[in-house]
């Protein structure tokens, strides 16, 4: 199992989506317990992290939170220290302040964001090499129902 972090993402009353992250793993987390008993939500977002070249902490565990909009990732960027200085160069300034880990996961969300993640999400995250599974929600979004997946 998994037990390099995890998270739980949700929209609630709020238009910003409420985030609880932990680097314990899920399976003991009281308060996870009792944030479940608590919280109501058309939709969440969950993630069991395996840490893989990035640190166990709390700001590279998911979902990735930016204004309205939620991220969970599942996977790996092929030689993501090799190309991470020009990855995170690409990000628009006024963004990367927001960054707070180390993940590629991160850099692909704030990518997503740069490129226009409301037009067009594909081809800038689908022109580097790895593995996808990825989830993208945005709140105005949840009475369609609609989330975005890349596979």
């Amino acid at each position: 199992m998994d037990g390099d972090g995890f998270g739980v993402g949700w929209y609630g009353s709020r238009v910003t989506p409420g985030v609880y992250r932990s680097i314990q793993p899920a399976w003991n987390d009281r308060n996870l317990r009792d944030l479940a008993a608590q919280i109501a939500s058309p939709l969440f977002l969950a993630h069991v992290r395996a840490a893989t070249e990035t640190a166990v902490q709390q700001s590279n565990c998911h979902p990735f939170r930016y204004g309205k909009w939620l991220l969970v990732h599942n996977g790996v960027i092929d030689n993501f220290q090799q190309i991470k200085r020009e990855l995170v160069l690409a990000i628009a300034p006024e963004l990367y302040p927001a960054i707070e880990g180390t993940t590629d996961s991160e850099i692909m969300f704030y990518l997503a964001l740069t490129f226009g993640l409301t037009n067009e999400i594909v081809n800038p995250l689908l022109s580097r090499r790895g593995n996808y599974p990825l989830s993208i929600v945005h709140y105005q979004f949840l009475n369609e129902s609609l989330v975005q997946a890349v596979v």
